[in-house]
């Protein structure tokens, strides 16, 4: 995967962008473009050690109604695989490795399953387009 041959500054804040997207409201803190590392060889970015907001994990959980609540939670590193030469053809991917969850029970052990499913299929209706995306990021990017 080659990298376009855009500035670094650029690449950074397209790969800061796209995680902050997906996965900014579920971090403890907003990502810092010091924080992002470039493999400009393999077309990627990434972060490691980055801790979750167990707050907006639950409130996001919190419709299923699930037995348990998350009290704390990491991830070891997140990748944002770019295809710059095809932005607007090819899908972007976030890979996420080392996910550590710490969960303990609720009070309620009552377990809705249909709404469960009912939500998951739902999410699956509310995800954004690759062209949709890619227009996002290139008006956020370049504003």
């Amino acid at each position: 995967m080659t990298w376009f041959p855009w500035s670094e500054s650029i690449k950074r804040r397209a790969c800061r962008y796209l995680l902050e997207h997906y996965l900014g409201s579920y971090l403890q803190e907003k990502l810092k473009l010091e924080q992002l590392s470039l493999d400009v060889y393999h077309g990627k970015g990434y972060v490691q050690n980055v801790q979750l907001d167990v707050n907006a994990v639950n409130e996001a959980l919190s419709h299923l109604h699930l037995p348990f609540e998350i009290v704390h939670g990491s991830i070891g590193s997140i990748a944002v695989y770019m295809p710059w030469s095809a932005l607007l053809k090819e899908s972007c991917e976030v890979e996420i490795n080392g996910l550590n969850l710490v969960a303990q029970l609720r009070q309620s052990q009552n377990v809705d399953f249909s709404s469960m499913t009912d939500s998951f299929c739902n999410s699956l209706k509310n995800m954004t387009t690759s062209m949709e995306f890619a227009e996002q990021c290139f008006n956020e990017v370049f504003e």
